[in-house]
């Protein structure tokens, strides 16, 4: 819930989801709303399991503690993949991280609840699976000093500026992996160069599917 707007449409899916499946686990965060508790109040009384408050100027973070404890602060691998299509191809290279970096610890996020999901199913080597956070200044930049990764692994072509912005600040390395850029992608970025040369000019490797690929970007 990032605004009171959007406190209905919560309950109401959260509602739903539990109707489908009652064993479903909910939890509801709000975030840099000012007087939360009345949403947290309605929130728990329509089936929330858990309600987390998340102020803009608070160091709370979006993650249950018991879910990150063995990557927080541990100087993980942080690889990120969109959706389902970019996790099956996060597997293979967790899998070779692994065996090259045995005690490494390994964080894996995803932007989509299938991404989520198909994460659990075939990374069992992940130490952690998280969403992805918001691509807000202060949620990036918070997030990235309570994982403080060595370093960052960008599946195909998820480019969120802020995330890539605040991981530059941090001095954390950053790298796109299995990256792929179309004729038609480039059409729309290049509507938008300045930002994206700067995007580009911000990470630390381009690791590009093909020639083709690489000369786009």
């Amino acid at each position: 819930i990032i605004n009171p707007y959007d406190e209905w449409y919560a309950l109401v899916r959260a509602i739903e989801l539990k109707e489908a499946d009652p064993s479903t686990t909910i939890h509801l965060v709000t975030v840099g709303v000012a007087d939360a508790d009345p949403i947290i109040r309605k929130a728990l009384a329509h089936g929330g399991d858990e309600a987390i408050r998340v102020n803009a100027d608070s160091h709370d973070s979006f993650y249950i503690a018991s879910q990150i404890a063995a990557v927080a602060g541990k100087e993980c691998i942080w690889i990120h993949g969109a959706s389902v299509g970019e996790i099956v191809a996060t597997s293979p290279l967790v899998k070779e991280i692994r065996k090259a970096m045995p005690e490494a610890k390994i964080l894996v996020s995803s932007v989509t609840t299938s991404g989520y999901d198909m994460a659990h199913q075939i990374i069992p080597e992940a130490d952690a699976i998280i969403y992805f956070p918001l691509d807000f200044p202060w949620i990036v930049s918070k997030s990235l000093r309570l994982f403080a990764p060595r370093m960052i692994l960008v599946m195909e072509t998820e480019l969120w500026p802020n995330f890539i912005h605040q991981a530059h600040h941090q001095k954390i390395p950053l790298v796109l992996v299995n990256g792929r850029l179309s004729d038609k992608s480039i059409r729309h970025y290049l509507k938008l160069k300045p930002l994206f040369r700067e995007l580009v000019n911000q990470m630390n490797g381009l690791l590009m599917q093909s020639k083709e690929d690489g000369l786009r970007m």
